[in-house]
């Protein structure tokens, strides 16, 4: 069993944080805001809301740019439902 196969361990490796886009910032700070109020990550729903996008699939490509910036990770789950869990890095 890989080290990526374990539960809690990372699906994406650490990466050094560049400087992201500012639409992708905009989105960041939305999150670290909604997490620190919340205690839990925003839905696709809230954050397409939030930034005025009509498709949630706009949210993705823009966390896999948060992912490729270095700010989010992703991780295996110990919920069954949940097979990934998005997390700042």
């Amino acid at each position: 069993m890989s080290d990526a196969d374990t539960v809690g361990s990372y699906v994406t490796p650490d990466r050094p944080k560049r400087q992201p886009p500012p639409r992708r910032a905009q989105l960041l700070a939305f999150v670290r805001l909604f997490v620190e109020d919340e205690g839990r990550w925003p839905t696709a729903r809230e954050m397409a809301n939030h930034m005025g996008w009509k498709n949630e699939g706009s949210v993705g490509d823009a966390l896999s740019g948060l992912v490729r910036d270095g700010h989010v990770r992703l991780r295996k789950s110990a919920n069954p439902r949940s097979r990934l869990v998005w997390e700042l890095a």
